[in-house]
């Protein structure tokens, strides 16, 4: 932990070689930030409802995984965070 401003959070960092000897620089972080703990689910789907979900998703401008988020949260009540701009490829 390294205190920043008074605040204390976590530094990742790699060696790296200087002057023969091995330092530890601060690992730059990249991608999008994230949603916070997640449960991984595989469902198997008969290949039609499989295919009319994706193209339902498409035609909302959601990814499958955003989509089928969606669905959910309005089913259970259980409010979703989806990944905003990010699509399936």
């Amino acid at each position: 932990m390294i205190a920043v401003n008074s605040v204390a959070r976590r530094v990742d960092c790699v060696p790296v070689s200087q002057n023969g000897r091995t330092v530890r620089m601060e690992k730059k972080r990249t991608g999008r930030p994230s949603k916070g703990p997640r449960k991984r689910v595989q469902v198997r789907l008969p290949l039609e409802l499989a295919a009319a979900l994706e193209e339902h998703a498409e035609q909302a401008g959601l990814s499958l995984n955003d989509y089928l988020g969606e669905m959910a949260a309005q089913w259970t009540g259980v409010p979703y965070q989806d990944q905003g701009v990010l699509m399936a490829s």
